[in-house]
């Protein structure tokens, strides 16, 4: 959505405008469990922008802990305001770059090979830098948001973009 504000950097305003996400989620814990005993999935969350082309991207991988089954799945938002899904190919096996947290000792991968055939897209998802931790020192509350780098082919052209990175759960 379109957005504009004011950020305070070093006591200077910036006034600044430009295209945002929002970010919402809703989930059921299981009966007599809550947050402060961990997740029992983990997720990936990553919000594909590209420079030339219109469709936004949100996309996701959930893996149960328990079982290790992996359910992965795309929504975009095209230029006139309509909006498709897709199933995704599993992601975790084509993840690479682990980086370890040398303050929480969390391991996230920091770079993805994303497949969508239904929409010919062949991405490659890379951390612009490792060290995106937020540290919490609750275990729920640790994840890894990290700026990052897209690369590939979408509908059958090339394209190059950018996006947010978001892992959170059992990561180890």
């Amino acid at each position: 959505m379109a957005a504009k504000g004011v950020i305070t950097l070093d006591g200077q305003r910036h006034e600044v405008e430009g295209m945002v996400w929002m970010d919402r989620q809703f989930a059921g814990m299981p009966k007599g469990r809550s947050l402060k005993d961990g997740y029992n999935c983990k997720w990936l969350w990553m919000n594909l922008c590209f420079d030339n082309d219109p469709d936004v991207i949100s996309l996701w991988g959930v893996t149960e802990l328990a079982t290790g089954s992996e359910h992965c799945w795309a929504s975009v938002l095209h230029e006139d305001g309509t909006q498709s899904s897709a199933g995704v190919d599993p992601m975790v096996g084509d993840s690479f770059n682990v980086w370890e947290s040398p303050v929480t000792g969390m391991k996230y991968p920091t770079g993805w090979t994303i497949s969508i055939p239904e929409w010919e897209a062949k991405l490659t998802v890379t951390s612009i830098m490792d060290e995106q931790e937020i540290a919490s020192p609750n275990p729920s509350g640790r994840k890894y948001e990290g700026a990052s780098q897209v690369i590939g082919t979408y509908r059958g052209h090339s394209v190059t973009g950018h996006c947010c990175l978001e892992l959170v759960g059992g990561w180890n």
